[in-house]
């Protein structure tokens, strides 16, 4: 590359890629010498250095705790290349965008990060257009919903419900059928998170469909994070069957996770699968189904007696003294 043929710069940057834990501060000063060499330059590959360098100059200064030049760092990027049509440079906009939102929430700005994780939202979408690399593409798309998500994350932390539930599905709408992993990861958040708000606001039939979807769509998968929100998902329908009284429905679901997950490994997804039983006992106990709350109850023990997950042996404790309370009072019928 032609701007390597600087011996000077040539040897810096050489040791910013073999020195992956160079200082902040020395890295600010190796990245003002790559701005200073070729801040007028008018090649691409230039003006893509320097977009490189403002941004990671920006990242190192809030590093220090010098918020306020990383900000008018990150802002250089937007300043300079924010009217470029090279997807290259629309990137390097996009991560800038999305480094001064991140900043402003570190510094509990919430308000203002709120509005520029919009801008990163719609600054990444701009990156996807044009040709594009599959892996920026996929990097591209995977901070894209991270913005969205963190969008729908400060409006619920501010109270603002209905505004963050339309985020969150707004994230499920234009994500919804990516292949990447980790952006999959986030439609299920979303998903998980849309079935809390929609029950916060008395919509909970809407929510136990929110839960549903979640297992239609990611039950199958291997993927950790993933799982964790399948059972997360899993236990949220059998808790809204129980508040809204449907007993009946509750004991079948109860049937249908055990089919599904009773063999399941992963830690989380077991404990979702005890605590279903739990739902399912007292819906039995209620519909005055004695003997089979009891065997649930039993089956709870046998099943995760002897496991190492602490919430789980929780749940086992809380089957034994629903058992004995059942047991005591049919003793005294």
């Amino acid at each position: 590359m032609a701007l390597l043929r600087h011996p000077a710069l040539a040897v810096r940057l050489r040791r910013w890629v073999t020195m992956p834990a160079l200082a902040p501060s020395e890295a600010v000063v190796l990245l003002e010498d790559v701005e200073s060499r070729f801040g007028q330059t008018r090649s691409l590959g230039g003006r893509q250095l320097v977009a490189w360098a403002l941004f990671h100059r920006a990242l190192r200064l809030g590093q220090m705790g010098r918020p306020d030049e990383a900000t008018a760092s990150y802002e250089a990027v937007s300043r300079r290349f924010g009217d470029a049509d090279e997807p290259s440079l629309r990137y390097w906009v996009a991560m800038a965008v999305m480094g001064r939102a991140t900043l402003l929430k570190e510094l509990g700005h919430n308000e203002d990060a709120l509005i520029t994780f919009g801008h990163a939202a719609a600054a990444f979408e701009a990156a996807e257009r044009g040709p594009v690399e599959p892996a920026v593409y996929s990097r591209v798309r995977e901070l894209g919903a991270w913005a969205m998500w963190w969008q729908s994350s400060l409006l619920e932390e501010m109270g603002r419900r209905e505004e963050a539930l339309e985020s969150a599905l707004g994230l499920v709408r234009r994500f919804e059928d990516d292949g990447e992993h980790l952006v999959r990861e986030k439609v299920a958040s979303s998903l998980n998170q849309s079935a809390s708000l929609l029950e916060n606001l008395g919509r909970i039939e809407e929510a136990v469909a929110a839960c549903e979807d979640v297992v239609r769509r990611f039950g199958a998968s291997s993927r950790v994070h993933l799982l964790e929100e399948v059972a997360y998902a899993v236990y949220g329908k059998a808790y809204l069957l129980g508040r809204l009284e449907r007993h009946e429905q509750l004991v079948t679901y109860g049937e249908e996770v055990m089919r599904r997950f009773g063999a399941a490994r992963h830690p989380e997804l077991r404990e979702s699968v005890a605590n279903v039983l739990l739902c399912q006992g007292a819906s039995l106990a209620t519909l005055d189904r004695i003997p089979e709350a009891l065997a649930v109850y039993e089956e709870i023990e046998q099943r995760f007696g002897r496991d190492a997950n602490a919430d789980i042996h929780v749940c086992v404790a809380e089957a034994q003294s629903r058992k004995h309370h059942l047991l005591g009072r049919e003793t005294a019928g």
